[in-house]
């Protein structure tokens, strides 16, 4: 089982970390995905060669999707056939990844009905309001969020 030292993700949200040297190789995240909606991983750093994959919650396992290449940015499409609890490991690969600082976020693509969410329209076709920059977040630190006052009465 991979160990979620690095800490929880949100979608949409813009984490940051660093893989230091031969002793601290990797970043664990756990992140939740629900079935059937399609999402974009992508992994960005100035300089090296990082790749991450993404687990089940039966880990170890082989990974279910992954980028490994020795380009930047490290970018891959997942559809989750189960909502579950995923495991994003960030992996230096070079043999002394001194200090390699990244940023990686998750973004949910389309929704349950296959609508595209990347497009600018919601599953009705009802046009999206632009998206704003996703706030950067410390890993294990939780985003800030605003949210508006529900519009009924909350009945308890």
């Amino acid at each position: 089982m991979l160990t979620t030292a690095a800490g929880p993700l949100n979608i949409n949200t813009l984490y940051t970390g660093t893989v230091n040297g031969t002793t601290d190789r990797y970043d664990h995240y756990t992140i939740t995905l629900e079935a059937d909606i399609s999402y974009t991983f992508r992994l960005e750093f100035p300089a090296g060669d990082l790749d991450f994959y993404l687990y089940g919650s039966s880990s170890p396992s082989p990974p279910l999707a992954q980028s490994a290449k020795s380009t930047r940015p490290e970018v891959f499409d997942y559809r989750p056939r189960v909502t579950a609890v995923y495991y994003i490991q960030i992996y230096g690969f070079e043999s002394n990844p001194t200090n390699r600082r990244y940023t990686l976020q998750v973004r949910q693509t389309s929704s349950r009905t296959g609508a595209s969410l990347a497009e600018g329209v919601d599953e009705l076709g009802n046009a999206l309001p632009p998206m704003e920059p996703a706030p950067i977040v410390e890993p294990g630190a939780e985003p800030e969020v605003d949210r508006p006052p529900p519009p009924y009465p909350i009945e308890e």
